[in-house]
């Protein structure tokens, strides 16, 4: 929520106005563990380890690369 009132204020306050911010942050974080799963999956598949897979995708997801 910090980058998006910082880097997107004009939508954070229109979020804000409509009272959907809540639903904004709960649709974002569903967002973000199915793009996690679905990485650590294929990370798991390359490299037949799911504790490294499942490291290596947080590292992305966080980085944002």
């Amino acid at each position: 929520m910090i980058w998006l009132k910082e880097k997107e204020p004009f939508t954070y306050a229109e979020l804000v106005l409509q009272h959907d911010l809540k639903r904004y942050a709960e649709d974002y974080s569903r967002e973000y563990m199915k793009q996690q799963n679905e990485l650590e999956e294929q990370l798991a598949d390359h490299f037949q380890d799911k504790a490294y897979a499942q490291a290596i995708a947080r590292e992305i997801m966080m980085r944002g690369d």
